[in-house]
């Protein structure tokens, strides 16, 4: 039975600007996002009835999870026969702003893509992973790159060297959905990242314009409503690193001059916090090298 092997890395935002309310709720973006070493594995294969397992983290295995959710959706597109059974091993926090959910249910586009020999683009793909989520379009294409529109218009940059990040996550989840609201009604919005300086700088692969670009406007707001994650912030910057909110939160990620100084960061904030993980901005020969290991038959 043939059984296809994929990895769907985290997500980091460099840039996110939130620009305006559409009138289906969404809101406009422009950010660039940048994946992570730090991935989940997702394993596919056809079966007579649909089954979805999950290793490392407590999620539904249901219509509510979003990778059972691409399977409907693709299966109904496209009447499919028969089901697929989804094993996730989960090593991506759940709930914490680092896409986790919604690159399991773009590697699950891709799957179905190859188990069902449909030979879809991957512009195609992105059409339908739209329909999953905002962060889905990215997690199709999963290298450096700017998202506009609610996310789902790509436009891929070049590949940035592998960066030493630490990710933090207090051990508790944040409320996007109230991040947004109270984002809607600050009258003074927060200053807009500096989007085209950022690029330019990744263009250049200007490691010093890299760090002076980063911004997240929902940053404050998300401090505003959980103020305790001022600390985690202060704490990370008195390690050398850089820190900054990944999404609308709870993680931190921490930008590190080197490895040496993210891994000294990882073994003192691992005493604090209940999740504390050491990862890289994801290089093309890692991508390139986890490919190769993607199908097989058994």
């Amino acid at each position: 039975m043939e059984q296809i092997i994929l990895y769907n890395h985290a997500k980091i935002n460099l840039t996110l600007s939130i620009l305006q309310k559409k009138a289906d709720g969404y809101h406009d973006i422009a950010s660039i996002m940048q994946p992570l070493t730090l991935s989940d594995t997702v394993i596919c294969s056809k079966a007579e009835k649909t089954l979805l397992l999950v290793q490392g983290a407590d999620l539904p295995l249901n219509n509510k999870n979003l990778a059972y959710q691409a399977w409907e959706l693709m299966q109904r597109e496209f009447a499919l026969t028969g089901g697929i059974q989804i094993k996730l091993l989960k090593n991506i926090p759940v709930a914490a702003g680092l896409a986790g959910g919604s690159g399991n249910a773009a590697a699950v586009l891709k799957a179905i893509n190859e188990l069902f020999h449909l030979r879809l683009p991957l512009p195609q793909l992105v059409y339908y992973g739209k329909q999953l989520g905002a962060d889905v379009p990215f997690c199709l294409y999963e290298q450096t790159a700017l998202a506009e529109g609610i996310g789902e218009k790509i436009t891929v940059l070049p590949t940035l060297p592998d960066f030493d990040v630490v990710l933090v996550n207090p051990g508790f989840a944040v409320s996007t959905k109230e991040v947004y609201e109270t984002f809607d009604r600050y009258e003074q919005k927060p200053v807009l990242p500096q989007t085209q300086q950022m690029i330019r700088a990744i263009k250049e692969k200007d490691f010093v314009k890299i760090k002076q670009w980063i911004a997240n406007m929902l940053e404050p707001v998300t401090l505003s409503l959980y103020p305790q994650l001022e600390m985690v912030k202060t704490d990370m910057a008195r390690l050398g690193l850089l820190p900054f909110l990944c999404g609308s939160g709870p993680t931190f990620c921490g930008l590190a001059e080197d490895r040496r100084q993210a891994q000294q960061a990882v073994q003192i904030l691992q005493g604090k916090y209940p999740l504390v993980l050491q990862s890289q901005f994801l290089s093309e020969g890692i991508k390139n090298g986890e490919n190769k290991r993607k199908t097989y038959n058994n």
